[in-house]
């Protein structure tokens, strides 16, 4: 990742056919300490499926303050957009 050394346990794959999709992985090495995904599948009144996608990432202390500059940014550009 970006030049570093990312290491990671994968637990096994969640899939609710055909509602959800999801998975944990805990890191060893790298940024990130932890991550888990989801998908969820939802019906379409018009027919076909709606995708939403959650994500919950635990980083490192070390990664930490640069996530935090990165986020304030991220949050300066959004009130920048919306007019604030």
């Amino acid at each position: 990742m970006y030049g570093m050394a990312v290491e990671w346990e994968e637990q096994p794959f969640e899939w609710v056919r055909p509602a959800r999709f999801g998975v944990a992985r805990t890191y060893s090495k790298g940024p990130i300490t932890e991550m888990r995904a989801l998908v969820e599948l939802t019906p379409r009144a018009a027919g076909g499926r709606g995708i939403h996608h959650f994500a919950d990432i635990q980083f490192s202390e070390r990664s930490r303050g640069c996530v935090d500059a990165v986020r304030r940014i991220a949050m300066v550009d959004r009130a920048g957009r919306a007019g604030w």
